[in-house]
């Protein structure tokens, strides 16, 4: 049974929100200025829009995802899985601002929803 903090999702609000804009606007500049280099096969698999593309980062790599999703990936939508936690709210806030839609769940808390 799901305790009564695990049953919500946290949101972002207020001056956190303020703070988490400040920051994808900086991640995006960021981004903007990085260059990226592939070869034409790799571009390719890159770029291929017609089939769904599931893309596993650890941690220290979510900002870089956000740049390679709007380089390579155009032509759909780009979703990321996220906690429905305090930490999780952080995270998909921050994805909202860069293009990411977030869908909220976890193998603990709406793991059945998110799927």
């Amino acid at each position: 049974m799901q305790s009564k903090e695990s049953a919500t999702i946290n949101e972002v609000q207020g001056w956190r929100w303020a703070l988490l804009w400040l920051a994808a606007l900086l991640l995006r500049t960021w981004g903007w200025m990085l260059r990226f280099e592939a070869d034409a096969e790799t571009f390719a698999l890159l770029t291929k829009s017609d089939e769904p593309v599931a893309i596993v980062l650890w941690h220290n790599r979510l900002f870089l995802s956000a740049e390679i999703l709007r380089r390579y990936r155009t032509k759909r939508r780009v979703y990321g899985l996220v906690s429905v936690s305090k930490d999780g709210a952080w995270v998909a806030a921050f994805y909202r601002m860069v293009g990411i839609y977030p869908v909220r769940g976890s193998s603990s808390s709406f793991g059945r929803e998110a799927a």
